[in-house]
């Protein structure tokens, strides 16, 4: 006679060695999500930083990230960190301004200054597949580099 096939036990044996290879493909989907959603964090922090510098040049670092933590969802709590830096550059673009008054035409030189700020937003979250090898955390971050520009007088 004959072997009997056993096809629950063969089926029961191909699903435990399929197991651990689903169980991985599983964390690393949910790695992946959170990597693409913090980058996504930082990117719109710093951009969001610049956006808010531009149209208020003399806030604070303390006020740039206030608001950045206020208007960008996620980027709250310990994880989030946004670093404000002066990149040194200041840009000045002279002209000749004619305006008209009760007395005539006026010409004034004026000029426009152009001040130069880097914004790096990082957002760390928590990665099984990394703690599966070691470590635990992992890091996204952005930068971005906003300007704000003013009319002053020409020296």
């Amino acid at each position: 006679m004959g072997h009997r096939r056993q096809p629950r036990a063969q089926a029961l044996i191909e699903f435990a060695l399929l197991l651990p290879l689903i169980v991985l493909l599983l964390f690393t989907m949910l790695d992946a999500t959170n990597l693409f959603r913090s980058s996504a964090i930082a990117h719109n922090a710093a951009e969001e930083a610049a956006i808010y510098y531009a149209q208020n040049p003399g806030a604070a670092a303390s006020d740039i990230e206030e608001h950045v933590r206020a208007s960008v969802s996620g980027a709250t709590g310990d994880d989030f960190e946004l670093a404000t830096s002066n990149t040194g550059r200041t840009a000045q673009h002279g002209y000749t301004m004619r305006v008209l008054t009760n007395d005539g035409w006026k010409t004034a030189e004026a000029k426009n200054i152009t001040n130069f700020k880097t914004f790096k937003a990082t957002k760390r979250f928590h990665s099984y597949m990394a703690q599966l090898f070691g470590s635990g955390d992992l890091t996204a971050s952005a930068t971005v580099t906003g300007s704000s520009t003013f009319e002053g007088e020409a020296a």
